[in-house]
């Protein structure tokens, strides 16, 4: 009987030894795995290199714009609507009085003639000779500014066209080149006519000795009765001095207002 408990008591031990063992290798292999652990995540005196965000594919470069031709991807500008032109004849006197008017249609000034229209304006230009005192030839907004001031305009007829940049610089090359007046034939009409037609409107016949056969062509193509127009300030009224390149405004005296 101690026999059996001795044989029985040797081989508890021996199994315990064993598992003992056998737990001390887990052990040591999981103590071993992880001082490696920590000796790779101490690597290079504590310094880690975080993740940083994803870097575009395509990422905008102010030195070289995907489009150079326009670097601040603003949006072009429509040159081929840049400005609504008229043809308009009032009639308060004896005849009518014919004129062009251009509305600015761009986020910028723009040039008619020799002056310059700022954004959200208007111009009114015509030929004048008897009803002036600076001398005969062209003036700017004269017509719009009596209208506002004075109420001219009573009975109009008007023809419009919305016109490209290069429309409207022949027609102000055209301006440029013609500040001249006679009663008779290189009048009023003859003026308003010429910069129409160089600004791609439909033909007007220039010519005409009363103006009101030039009334009767516009209303041949349609004219409207439309009179709504931009009032100009006073030093807006100029009168253009010369021709061609070396034209240049001055403000209009007050005696040429009324």
């Amino acid at each position: 009987m101690k026999k059996l408990i001795s044989i029985i008591l040797a081989a508890f031990i021996v199994f315990g030894v064993t598992g003992v063992a056998a737990y001390a290798v887990d052990l040591g292999d999981l103590i071993a795995v992880t001082d490696e652990r920590i000796a790779l995540a101490l690597e290079g005196d504590g310094e880690t290199d975080p993740v940083g965000p994803d870097t575009p594919d395509n990422p905008d470069d102010p030195d070289n714009p995907d489009n150079p031709d326009n670097p601040d991807n603003s949006k072009p500008e429509n040159t081929d609507e840049y400005a609504r032109m008229h043809l308009v004849s009032n009639w308060n006197s004896f005849q009518p009085h014919v004129f062009v008017y251009f509305e600015n249609l761009t986020d910028h000034d723009i040039t008619v003639g020799a002056y310059t229209c700022p954004a959200g304006e208007a111009v009114s230009i015509g030929s004048f000779g008897m009803t002036v005192n600076d001398g005969a030839g062209i003036y700017y907004n004269l017509e719009t500014y009596r209208n506002a001031y004075m109420g001219r305009f009573s009975n109009i007829y008007r023809l419009e066209k919305v016109i490209s940049k290069s429309q409207l610089e022949s027609a102000s090359n055209y301006i440029l080149n013609h500040n001249v007046w006679d009663l008779f034939i290189v009048n009023c009409c003859w003026f308003a006519a010429g910069v129409w037609n160089a600004g791609g409107g439909a033909y007007i016949f220039p010519v005409v000795v009363f103006p009101s056969i030039m009334r009767a062509q516009m209303m041949a193509h349609g004219a409207s009765r439309s009179v709504s127009m931009f009032s100009p300030r006073r030093d807006q009224v100029l009168r253009q001095n010369g021709n061609g390149s070396g034209a240049y405004t001055s403000v209009a005296s007050d005696a040429s207002l009324s």
